[in-house]
């Protein structure tokens, strides 16, 4: 863990996934990610997880906004302090919104 500060760098396919969510919610998705993992990107918290336990390839994901409708799916370069966004998607019931793909849980 550590209290440096990570730089944060998205997928060229954030772009798709965030034309699927209202604007209205663009500012709370990346004022969540730059105050949630800029300093402790692998600190695990209620909605903070890794992916697998342990962590095998630094894959976690983050929830947040109302019930918990936004994740974002990242990965962590510690040599370069780096975080990386690969999904930004949305949960509604049982489903996970990508951009135009939806994913049964």
């Amino acid at each position: 863990m550590s209290k440096h500060k990570y730089s944060i760098f998205y997928d060229d396919e954030i772009d798709s996934h965030l034309k699927k969510i209202d604007k209205k919610y663009w500012r709370l998705i990346r004022d969540t990610i730059e105050i949630q993992l800029q300093l402790e990107p692998d600190v695990e918290t209620k909605n903070r997880k890794p992916l697998s336990k342990p962590p095998i390839d630094n894959r976690w994901e983050i929830r947040f906004g109302v019930n918990n409708c936004f994740r974002v799916f990242y990965s962590i370069n510690y040599p370069e302090k780096e975080v990386w966004i690969h999904i930004i998607a949305t949960k509604i019931n049982n489903k996970l919104l990508i951009g135009n793909e939806e994913i049964e849980l």
